[in-house]
């Protein structure tokens, strides 16, 4: 089997996984929410049992968002190249060395 074949199934194995896991996810979630539920509206009222279920997903919807939203390390690299400014001179000038190069490579 060729490299980009076996890359391609990997690829495809990855993401049926991934989807998979996903859905099973999604499942469990809704059972355990079910179960919350129960077991709060037999502690408690209905009221009570749903206000702290929407309170945790709220709360971890923030966590994951903060998560999401917070600038890691590895986003800070110092050694990447900085944008500069551009003007229309060198925009001139980048179009005149393109014409140059294109007419020395036909030339060959």
């Amino acid at each position: 089997m060729s490299g980009l074949k076996k890359k391609m199934k990997l690829a495809a194995q990855r993401t049926a996984l991934g989807g998979l896991s996903g859905l099973l996810l999604v499942v469990g979630t809704a059972f355990l929410t079910a179960a919350a539920y129960l077991y709060l509206r037999e502690v408690a009222d209905a009221l009570f049992a749903l206000t702290v279920i929407g309170g945790a997903y709220f709360g971890l919807g923030l966590i994951f968002l903060a998560i999401a939203s917070a600038k890691g390390e590895e986003e800070d690299d110092e050694d990447a190249p900085q944008p500069r400014d551009v003007g229309p001179a060198d925009v001139v000038e980048a179009f005149f060395d393109g014409v140059s190069r294109g007419k020395r490579a036909a030339a060959r």
